[in-house]
């Protein structure tokens, strides 16, 4: 678990694969009809695999416990036995009708009365030996009756009178994410358990991916990321932009589709045919947006080491900067991704190339890759660990160079 800042609040978060141990638990608990606890909300950033993450602890859940997943359908009847099915209903309340929810008013002229007609998805799971609702979007609703009926569900497991008694979990957004996202009433918060979900690492993310689709996906993309590891997750800084950007489920798709659908096109750009370039980029920008199709289109484009490669060894960079390989643009680029560099110890890694090309007289390079570290608060940490361990290489650098001032020497 890790603690970070949002919304000027100290929050404590857990990962997505922590989601779905949680989920398991909870999931397992009900089905045996034990006292759980509430329900279950969970709030994080878009794309990183909330939905999916619950969809697959449900699933492992059903086939442990020798039941038939089933994704609810309507018209359609389990292929099981209801004593053998594990029901699995989602709504994503920002596409749905308040009726889709709670079913239509049924008046009786007799009486002068009306009931409501029993939703059948709520029938269905009162049949079945298991099962779950997923309120995705939960944050984002903004029509009032979907909201009142989503709390119901959320919180008694009910539309208007008719009971399902089956686990709910919710899903959603917070603020800098989503434009519509509204604060929850502090009652409906005080009935919940209310998890705040963290980003996956790029580390993680191939993981995922090499375990799920094996070589049906691109892992180029993978090997960028370790580089721009900043671009993994971006959302535009105006929440009602309606340009595409970056997270994990946008690279996902773009990985499955460059791997099985535009291959020839990036095999293309890999054999540098430059008037296939702007088309690459355009490709992928519908994806994860313009500026992370952009450094992706010139990663590909442009022939160079890896991160990785530079960090093991930075003899590779020192014969760039002496033209010995590779071109003047893959060492801007190689050197820009260095300045992204994120994870463990980044600092130190940055450091460490730093004063390597310092001290083999690669100043004009060193001191571009400091530059290219636009982050104030990341340039001081690096400088820190220069003076501490490299100072003289520091002051050779502003002999060389100049910029003492930008350098802060």
């Amino acid at each position: 678990m890790a603690t970070h800042r949002r919304a000027g609040l100290t929050t404590i978060s857990i990962s997505v694969n922590e989601l779905k141990d949680i989920v398991k638990r909870y999931l397992k608990c009900r089905i045996e009809n034990n006292v759980c606890g509430s329900n279950l909300m969970f709030i994080g950033p878009p794309g990183i695999g909330k939905s999916e993450s619950v969809i697959d602890a449900a699933n492992e859940v059903a086939s442990e416990l020798d039941l038939d997943f089933w994704e609810y359908e309507n018209y359609a009847e389990p292929p099981s036995g209801y004593d053998r099915t594990f029901t699995f209903v989602i709504f994503r309340l920002d596409m749905v009708k308040p009726e889709d929810l709670t079913g239509f008013p049924l008046p009786n002229k007799e009486t002068k009365t009306f009931e409501y007609a029993i939703p059948r998805w709520v029938e269905v799971l009162r049949k079945s030996k298991a099962g779950l609702v997923l309120l995705d979007e939960f944050t984002n609703v903004t029509d009032d009756m979907i909201l009142s009926a989503a709390y119901d569900m959320v919180l008694n497991e009910k539309v208007n009178l008719y009971r399902f008694n089956k686990p709910v979990i919710a899903l959603g957004n917070p603020p800098e994410y989503s434009s519509l996202a509204r604060p929850l009433p502090l009652p409906l918060l005080n009935r919940l358990a209310l998890f705040n979900v963290k980003e996956p690492k790029v580390e993680e993310w191939c993981d995922y991916m090499n375990e799920k689709y094996e070589g049906k996906w691109l892992t180029e993309v993978c090997a960028f990321l370790h580089g721009r590891p900043d671009l993994f997750l971006k959302p535009p800084e105006d929440v009602e932009d309606l340009t595409p950007f970056p997270t994990p489920r946008s690279w996902t798709a773009l990985a499955l589709a460059l791997k099985n659908v535009y291959y020839d096109i990036w095999e293309r750009v890999k054999n540098r045919e430059r008037r296939i370039l702007n088309k690459f980029i355009t490709i992928v920008s519908a994806y994860v947006g313009k500026e992370a199709a952009s450094h992706f289109g010139s990663w590909a484009y442009i022939e160079a080491p890896s991160v990785e490669e530079v960090i093991k060894n930075p003899q590779i960079l020192l014969d760039m900067d002496k033209g010995k390989v590779y071109s003047p643009e893959a060492l801007i680029y190689v050197l820009a991704q260095l300045a992204n560099l994120s994870g463990d110890r980044w600092e130190e890694k940055v450091g460490e190339i730093a004063a390597f090309l310092l001290k083999n007289g690669a100043y004009r390079s060193a001191a571009m890759l400091l530059r290219l570290i636009s982050d104030s608060k990341r340039r001081s940490k690096v400088f820190s660990y220069l003076r501490k361990k490299y100072p003289m290489e520091l002051m050779k650098l502003k002999k060389s160079v100049g910029g003492g001032k930008l350098f802060g020497l």
